[in-house]
């Protein structure tokens, strides 16, 4: 899909005028990581919580490991599993994820993703949030997030639950049941 004229200036113009976090963060490289496409979903007020979606590459011959996460914007990150039952969507709680040696971790709506709870405020388009990921074996690495819009072009809005269930041992009842999806 080839964006409009008018589009493609404004972000031109957000990048040269120091503006990432309205043009797209860019790539985050950390030793043999590569982490892109990061963003997080804008919020409404009063809403509890949010999630983040990104790119996880690794280039290196060992498996990295993402066991925990921090956020500036929440009191809480967890990483989640999604999965689709009939037209039911249950949320898992995961205690982490696998990178593969020469592979890669795609986090996107509907699948695994990181979820912001406890939100600190709304998540407003246009702002930015600083997310720490730690990886065994590699440590900590920091990346700014950008906030974007609920919609995407085509996409049909599905508004997180304002209360979120969430049981850290990953029990049954540490679900979320969201009907639609995420």
């Amino acid at each position: 899909m080839r964006l409009p004229v008018s589009t493609r200036l404004f972000l031109a113009l957000c990048a040269v005028a120091g503006l990432p976090m309205l043009a797209g963060a860019a790539p985050t490289h950390f030793k043999h990581l590569t982490l892109h496409h990061a963003f997080a979903r804008a919020t409404v007020p009063g809403q509890e919580v949010g999630a983040v979606y990104l790119t996880i590459e690794n280039d290196g011959d060992q498996p990295e490991v993402l066991t925990e996460a921090r956020c500036t914007a929440a009191d809480q990150v967890t990483l989640h599993q999604t999965q689709h039952s009939g037209d039911m969507t249950h949320m898992h709680h995961a205690p982490s994820f696998v990178i593969p040696a020469h592979g890669q971790l795609v986090l996107a709506p509907g699948g695994q993703h990181l979820m912001l709870e406890s939100l600190h405020g709304p998540l407003q388009v246009g702002s930015a949030v600083e997310l720490t990921l730690h990886f065994e074996p590699s440590g900590d690495v920091r990346i700014p997030v950008p906030v974007q819009s609920l919609q995407s072009e085509g996409e049909e809005v599905m508004p997180m639950p304002t209360g979120h269930v969430h049981d850290p041992h990953g029990q049954e009842g540490g679900q979320a049941a969201v009907p639609g999806g995420q």
